[in-house]
């Protein structure tokens, strides 16, 4: 329907429109060649404004919203305003903020369905209106246009740690203009908000004067970004880096989600009197400074170079173990080898105990000779205890000698 309405300032043509024909009336000649004059001028006005009314009646039917009293009535008064004012001037124009520029003009129009007006009177606020139709009325004003749908900032933030180290991450925020607690999104309704919170935001929005002046949009990550900071800093480093099962039972694990969900809920009990929902709190990736990271690299390299030194040192002693545990195993079996031979050569069809005990030594050091080959210890370094009782032995069979 739109394209059927001539553009807005098209007073000369309907100017012309009007004087075409009275002049034309005015000058016709009628059927006995007599001229018109004032008659036929007449006539011809009155048919042209039967037109233009019709044609204005017929548009307005349409142009508002149902629900609205005396919707035809202001619809009329519109498309007349529409027809006879002169279009805005690139002076008087703004930038595009989902407010039709009729709002300004006529003070009526249609706004769309993500955006409500925060409506003032003098220095205060008045209402809330829309989305929709909205008509302003006497000595309203717009003080803020708010868009109802879900906001996203996101901020650098610089923290330290309880033990002073500092580190970096990103924040991301996701909020909108608070909405009532039972009210979900419908069809025709997309999105509800509490009336309540208009006023609210209205007031968060006042913050400086002029083009210094900071929007609600911005004001909110600050706030997140402050709360950030404070929670960061009740942990130390290693519970910031260190996985839980390496941890002391003394300390505590960061966990992401668990600390966006606590900036999240003291950032909304913040933000509980400025009518603003946070919807969500996005935690990006922690990085320490590079000569943080080199300092933790090396303290890790020597954690685990103490662990290896100490692992090593385990197995040198166990080693050390095995080796006199089977020095002292080849010892008693050399005494056993000994003791069996002296009793199976008992002095006895010219055998002397001599004889018998030398036989015995020398079978022993074979056997030992040939089983310390095959390990690291060689038959020079046969233990002295093992030594020690084969000369007992030779001494006690010199002396039982005749």
């Amino acid at each position: 329907m739109s394209s059927l309405i001539p553009k807005q300032g098209s007073t000369l043509f309907y100017l012309a429109l009007l004087v075409l024909p009275i002049v034309g009336g005015f000058l016709s000649w009628d059927y006995f060649g007599v001229q018109q004059g004032l008659l036929g001028a007449a006539v011809w006005l009155v048919l042209f404004g039967l037109i233009f009314v019709a044609r204005v009646a017929f548009y307005s039917i349409t142009l508002l919203p149902p629900d609205l009293p005396n919707r035809q009535e202001q619809a009329f008064n519109l498309i007349l305003q529409h027809y006879l004012s002169p279009p805005p001037t690139a002076a008087s124009g703004r930038e595009w903020d989902g407010v039709p520029p009729s709002l300004d003009k006529f003070r009526a129009g249609v706004v769309d369905s993500h955006i409500v007006l925060a409506l003032g009177r003098g220095e205060g606020f008045a209402r809330a209106a829309g989305p929709g139709y909205i008509q302003l009325r006497a000595d309203e004003r717009i003080k803020h246009v708010l868009d109802l749908r879900h906001h996203q900032r996101q901020q650098v933030i610089q923290a330290v740690t309880r033990d002073g180290i500092p580190l970096k991450t990103d924040l991301t925020v996701v909020f909108r203009v608070r909405r009532q607690a039972d009210e979900e999104a419908a069809d025709n309704n997309p999105y509800p908000y509490d009336p309540s919170a208009i006023f609210q935001v209205s007031y968060f929005s006042t913050y400086g004067e002029g083009e210094s002046e900071i929007a609600w949009t911005e004001r909110v990550v600050p706030l997140a970004a402050a709360e950030l900071i404070a929670e960061i800093a009740n942990y130390t480093l290693d519970e910031v880096y260190t996985r839980a099962p390496f941890l002391p039972n003394s300390k505590t694990r960061l966990e992401p989600d668990k600390v966006e969900e606590a900036v999240q809920l003291r950032l909304q009990n913040r933000l509980l009197e400025s009518g603003v929902e946070i919807v969500a709190i996005q935690l990006g990736n922690i990085t320490l400074p590079e000569n943080v990271n080199q300092q933790r690299i090396a303290n890790w390299q020597a954690h685990w170079q103490r662990q290896s030194q100490v692992e090593l040192a385990r197995g040198d002693a166990a080693a050390l173990q095995s080796m006199e545990q089977a020095r002292a195993a080849a010892e008693l079996d050399f005494i056993r080898q000994i003791m069996d031979t002296i009793e199976q050569n008992a002095p006895s069809g010219g055998w002397r105990l001599t004889d018998v005990v030398n036989l015995a030594t020398v079978q022993a050091l074979e056997s030992g000779t040939a089983a310390l080959s095959t390990s690291t210890t060689t038959p020079t370094e046969m233990p002295s205890q093992l030594m020690n009782t084969l000369a007992y032995l030779q001494e006690v069979a010199s002396r039982e000698e005749p």
